[in-house]
């Protein structure tokens, strides 16, 4: 099953839940599962690969090129330009791992990285400049 828009968004504040210790990652899987009918293993995913984003680690399962986009976003506006470099890192050493393994690309992954250092470079300027 493909993963919706709406999966992703609950997915990631089910994960944030996760992360902040609000709920536990098999009752946020649970409740991803009752009220989005998503797969309990792609649920589990997206909570792990958020802990490993937040914390600038690897991870091993892949988010679409949209998920992406949208965890991003919302790491930057939600955790600030530390948040966002730490994720950034992780996608990046995501992005490593997953061409070596399938001996493939990631171009689209690869152009939101782009923007998002940007966005990034973008910030910590205005950091400087305040």
């Amino acid at each position: 099953m493909k993963i919706t828009t709406e999966m992703t968004q609950a997915a990631y504040s089910s994960a944030k839940d996760v992360y902040h210790k609000k709920v536990s990652k098999n009752d946020a899987v649970n409740r991803l599962k009752k009220n989005y009918n998503m797969n309990k293993a792609s649920a589990s995913n997206y909570i792990e690969n958020f802990k490993r984003l937040m914390n600038g680690n690897r991870y091993a399962r892949t988010h679409s090129i949209d998920a992406t986009d949208y965890i991003l976003t919302h790491i930057l506006s939600d955790y600030g330009v530390d948040g966002l470099r730490n994720a950034i890192r992780a996608v990046k050493e995501h992005v490593d791992y997953y061409e070596e393994l399938v001996k493939g690309n990631c171009n689209g992954i690869r152009y939101i990285l782009e923007r998002h250092e940007k966005i990034l470079h973008s910030n910590i300027e205005f950091e400087c400049t305040e």
